[in-house]
């Protein structure tokens, strides 16, 4: 049995998912099969950037001896800080053979909008970081940046965090920051809005209950028949 230090434990890379971020920029997230690290179910870890993920820093330089990561390794990770789960190093002697290198995707997963990395003026070196070219036609990016306009540390409007967010701008009742000043006129959609979500949770509790009483019935027959 591999033993190591309470703060890191070894668990696999189920799959790599990218995320839109409010600037457009691309971040792949690392979706692990769950493992418990520091009394922590660490379940997802950033992967940074396309770089992060060949093995190299924002410099070019080897990070864990170089190694990519691929869906499929065994990894080892920690909680830098006790806080942010990070890899540390990937266990390449459990490599499956057919494990094949990341290809880092060159459009928006969202929007379907080139992906590029810019060349940065003061060191003349490409990016690290890819981005989608969409911006404004980019739903990822649009809602990001209504999430943030709406932030404590934006515009700081109390009652819409990002479920509201998300909510008002899938019923198309919000797609620009000027939408949401006008959502006092359109009551009506609003509240349509908000009762399909409650229904939809009353929807999901009734199956989660139903669903718990027939693990608990499983349960109580296998002990009446032992």
């Amino acid at each position: 049995a591999h033993k190591f230090p309470a703060e890191q434990a070894m668990t696999t890379v189920e799959k790599i998912d990218i995320q839109v971020g409010r600037t457009g920029t691309l971040a792949p997230v690392a979706r692990l099969a769950p493992v418990t690290v520091g009394g922590v179910v660490v379940e997802n870890v950033t992967l940074h950037n396309e770089d992060y993920i060949k093995g190299l820093d924002s410099n070019g330089l080897p990070i864990r001896d170089g190694i990519d990561v691929r869906i499929g390794d065994t990894v080892v990770i920690q909680r830098a800080g006790d806080v942010i789960p990070q890899i540390v190093s990937v266990v390449i002697d459990k490599r499956p053979a057919d494990a094949v290198p990341y290809e880092f995707p060159h459009t928006c997963p969202i929007c379907g909008s080139p992906a590029t990395r810019e060349i940065n003026e003061k060191t003349g070196k490409e990016d690290s970081r890819r981005r989608c070219t969409g911006e404004l036609i980019c739903a990822a990016q649009a809602v990001e940046g209504l999430r943030h306009f709406v932030s404590r540390g934006a515009m700081d409007i109390e009652g819409l965090g990002a479920e509201n967010i998300d909510l008002f701008f899938n019923a198309g009742l919000i797609k620009t920051a000027a939408d949401i000043f006008t959502l006092k006129d359109r009551r009506p959609d609003v509240t349509r809005a908000l009762a399909g979500r409650r229904e939809e949770q009353a929807r999901l509790r009734e199956a989660a209950s139903g669903k718990t009483r027939k693990n608990v019935r499983s349960a109580e027959e296998r002990n009446y028949e032992g």
